[in-house]
């Protein structure tokens, strides 16, 4: 297995990744490449992409330090439990050490058992178990 940084926009790879996740009306954002703290981790078998994450490196106002907030991750059906999400994270927690990020963190749902498997192995820890996410539509 191989992850790539991607770092151009490629928007047949692009769309492809979001066909497989099963997203097939997706319009793409061109500048998300156009920023260098945005992230694309793609993980490869052979040439075939088994998964993806997007993320993004967030500055703080308070203190010196960044934080990355793991935005997205699929791991594609045929390549599940083989240890493609866990190696998407261990290359983005690469990623924040080399930024100087001092923490990378991800919402999701507690019903969510799969991805809530996957935080905990990958050292994820739970901090509030009340926390509770608003959205503002516009």
């Amino acid at each position: 297995m191989q992850i790539k940084h991607i770092q151009k926009f490629d928007p047949d790879l692009i769309k492809s990744l979001f066909a497989k996740a099963g997203e097939c009306d997706v319009t793409l954002n061109q500048r998300f490449f156009d920023n260098n703290n945005n992230i694309l981790l793609i993980s490869f078998y052979d040439s075939e992409p088994t998964g993806f994450l997007y993320a993004y490196i967030i500055e703080g106002l308070k203190a010196n330090r960044s934080k990355i907030f793991l935005y997205s991750i699929d791991v594609f059906e045929k390549f599940q439990k083989q240890g493609v999400g866990t190696q998407l994270i261990k290359e983005l927690k690469k990623i924040a050490k080399k930024r100087l990020c001092h923490e990378v963190f991800v919402m999701t749902n507690k019903n969510n058992t799969a991805a809530m498997k996957l935080y905990k192995k990958t050292g994820g820890k739970i901090e509030k178990d009340d926390d509770v996410l608003f959205v503002y539509s516009q």
